[in-house]
């Protein structure tokens, strides 16, 4: 496929790996790209003031799963929503996956290092990537979140001066 059908109609695009590949929502157009891409499912992270359900639409004439897995740029998900997340978009036999916000940039740099984490990346090098693809360090909270996951959920992840919050612990 051209490189610039991809960015004429998925702005943002990045492949992470085989089964998950991220962007911004589609434009006119993407969801044809995302199929002949050989994308199964959509999963649309735009919040309730964001999200619209003509993509959905879209996605599912075109044959395609979708699933709404609503996040804030101003606060984390909780424990249980990042680790429905990542069951989900690490159930190969639903992908590979389009996982994609209104931006591209902050909900879906903050959930992509969190899958990074379930592949046995350090927390630095998941949000070293997420800061390549545009993260912005204006949203803090999403980005200590990333730092609180990996303290629970993959403690290997972390370095050793970086596993405790605070000398209180």
């Amino acid at each position: 496929m051209a490189a610039g059908e991809i960015a004429a109609t998925l702005p943002l695009f990045h492949r992470v790996d085989e089964n998950y590949v991220r962007g911004s929502q589609p434009l006119r157009g993407g969801i044809g790209t995302l199929k002949r891409l050989g994308v199964k499912t959509l999963v649309d992270l735009r919040s309730i003031y964001d999200h619209t359900d003509d993509i959905k639409a879209a996605a599912e004439l075109a044959g395609l799963g979708y699933e709404w897995v609503p996040m804030s740029v101003w606060n984390p998900p909780s424990d249980d929503e990042a680790n429905w997340f990542v069951s989900l978009v690490t159930n190969t036999s639903k992908g590979p996956f389009f996982v994609f916000c209104a931006d591209g940039l902050n909900r879906i740099g903050e959930m992509t290092a969190i899958y990074r984490l379930a592949h046995n990346w350090t927390v630095e090098k998941a949000l070293d990537e997420a800061d390549e693809l545009g993260f912005n360090p204006y949203y803090y909270t999403l980005r200590s979140y990333v730092w609180d996951y990996a303290r629970k959920f993959h403690p290997s992840a972390v370095p050793a001066n970086g596993r405790r919050v605070s000398s209180f612990e």
